[in-house]
């Protein structure tokens, strides 16, 4: 099958020649497939990467939280942590 050719102002584009039906409707349920295993194999080993739990030092957060004291005993914070939430 020939490739169709049309122009833009100066450049020459080609479109690809129309797929047969069979064609596409093979593809889809493969490309879910394939979207699918990488949704369910590579993000879990992604996200098990990075640790979870993040300590922060109160120096590098908002000023806010400069020089915050413990509740219950009254000395002074310098690191807070915080759950990534996944």
């Amino acid at each position: 099958m020939p490739i169709r050719a049309f122009e833009t102002s100066t450049r020459l584009h080609f479109t690809a020649p129309p797929r047969k039906t069979s064609t596409i409707l093979l593809q889809a349920p493969l490309e879910l497939v394939a979207v699918t295993a990488c949704l369910s194999c590579a993000l879990p080993a992604a996200i098990a990467a990075f640790p979870q739990k993040l300590a922060l030092a109160t120096a590098s957060l908002e000023p806010r939280f400069h020089g915050i004291k413990h509740p219950a005993t009254g000395e002074p914070v310098d690191t807070v942590y915080s759950n990534k939430g996944l």
